[in-house]
């Protein structure tokens, strides 16, 4: 059946009034300038019902039964104001108190949020991380001058013009030129510790990675023993969940669980890892190699890793510090991914001759490097060989040397060339190599005379001098006969 578009629409209307209904806003923070505003992680906006939501931030700490804070949109602006248990937010505006019966809550998400009143007058600056509508700033004010007098709600507005508070004054409004501009303050690092991992929802997987490709050889004449020493590089991941009402990317001291999985650190050895991010840790190891090889032998090693990746939910403590060396404490409960090598194996995988570079019909084998156990210490294994009954590739990746044939080169001969005899009256011509311009730049030589008792036939070096004198002149001719004729 077709729905038309207005029962579409609809329903979409009804569903999105569903989700309002429970809508939450992450409260703003000033900072100084006012160009920028960053958002809470500890506070957030509740839209208000009936029923007082949880962890409702009350106006005075001294009074945690209220009255609480509130916003209420009047003529557009969010003002924050005073809920009491009529459940009506009251609002300073202008002259006037309003009285809201639609508003939002300010609430401390699972109570982790550290509120601070920062003391304030017309020439003080407004301080960072001041509690924002988001369109004005929320202060308190006694009542009046006595020490135990009881704060009441107000608000400050952001702009630099703004040096007046407008506060709660029973049904009236009342401006001052001191308060208390409420700031939250936020931790400086976290610890977790007593992790206590559900194991009955765990989940482990497992799979291979290639760490590095190395090569050994023995040159030697004779079989003998190759070690080489080798690191490499392979990556850890771990995360912690990102919990409601903390700071993500804070430091954070991560304790492991008196029974840690494997690849887990040590409980003695606490872990520095960034809250409620994916931690991608280097870690760099170094193994030997060792391996028999046959004269004038090498293999190509391939080295394996085993990955583990580990999921479980957990329950811990969770505490923040801050900058007064004070600290909050609260349980949490979160979820904890772990990815880490866990083994390694060396896969002597091909054999060849070093002198050529071609295969050796050798079987593969695998040497266990080291494995976690789960009690995280380190074991090695004393190198026992297990034979796959794979046989190597016929193919391989490697390129072989390449087979050159050689050819035979001509040398010079020492020998002149036999001409035939001449008259010593012969006189050399040259001609030019350019064609079509042979005879108009043919040249003739002087006639010289000639002693026969020196006569080129009898003379085989004055034979080769007169040939390169040819050549110069054929090679001159053939340059100028490029130009133009003018």
């Amino acid at each position: 059946m077709k729905t038309t578009f207005p029962i579409r629409l609809a329903l979409v209307a009804a569903v999105a009034c569903g989700r309002c209904k429970g809508a939450v806003d992450m409260a703003r923070l000033w900072r100084v300038g006012g160009v920028t505003k960053i958002t809470s992680s500890t506070l957030a906006w509740v839209t208000g019902t009936e029923k007082l939501p949880e962890y409702a931030v009350p106006v005075s700490q001294s009074s945690p039964e209220g009255p609480y804070w509130c916003r209420g949109r009047h003529r557009g602006t969010l003002i924050p104001g005073s809920l009491g248990h009529d459940n009506i937010c009251a609002v300073p505006f202008l002259k006037r108190v309003h009285m809201l019966d639609r508003f939002d809550v300010l609430v401390s998400l699972n109570g982790s949020a550290r509120i601070h009143l920062y003391p304030w007058d017309k020439h003080t600056a407004k301080p960072n991380n001041a509690i924002l509508s988001p369109d004005m700033m929320l202060a308190v004010a006694p009542v009046d001058s006595s020490p135990d007098a009881a704060l009441v709600a107000g608000h400050v507005g952001p702009g630099q013009r703004d040096r007046r508070a407008f506060m709660l004054d029973g049904n009236a409004i009342r401006r001052v030129e001191k308060a208390y501009i409420v700031v939250e303050e936020e931790p400086l690092s976290y610890a977790l510790d007593n992790i206590v991992l559900d194991n009955s929802r765990q989940t482990v997987e497992s799979s291979d990675i290639l760490l590095k490709v190395v090569t050994l050889e023995n040159p030697a004449e004779e079989d003998q023993e190759v070690s080489q020493l080798v690191t490499y590089e392979a990556h850890e991941k771990q995360y912690w969940g990102r919990v409601k009402g903390t700071v993500t990317a804070l430091r954070a001291i991560i304790t492991s669980p008196e029974e840690a999985p494997v690849a887990m650190p040590s409980p003695d050895t606490p872990l520095s890892l960034m809250w409620g991010i994916n931690n991608n840790l280097a870690r760099i190891g170094t193994i030997t190699l060792v391996h028999d090889l046959p004269a004038g032998v090498g293999v190509e090693v391939d080295l394996m890793g085993k990955v583990r990746h580990f999921e479980a939910p957990y329950t811990g403590t969770l505490t923040a510090y801050y900058a007064d060396n004070s600290q909050q404490t609260r349980s949490i409960v979160s979820l904890h991914i772990h990815e880490a090598v866990v083994s390694v194996a060396a896969v002597y995988k091909r054999y060849y001759h070093i002198e050529n570079g071609t295969d050796i019909d050798m079987p593969a084998v695998t040497d266990i490097l080291y494995e976690l156990t789960t009690t995280t210490t380190t074991t090695t294994t004393t190198t026992t060989t297990t034979t796959t009954t794979t046989p190597p590739p016929t193919t391989t990746t490697s390129t072989e040397p390449p087979t050159t044939t050689e050819e035979p080169v001509m040398e010079p001969s020492t020998e002149l060339p036999t001409e035939p005899e001449v008259d010593a009256s012969w006189q050399p011509e040259s001609e030019s190599l350019s064609k079509g311009t042979d005879e108009t730049f043919q040249q003739t030589q002087v006639p010289v005379d000639v002693d026969n008792s020196q006569a080129v036939t009898n003379r085989p070096a004055d034979r080769i001098l007169s040939a390169l004198a040819s050549i110069f002149t054929t090679i001159v001719l053939r340059y100028y006969s490029t130009f133009p004729v003018v």
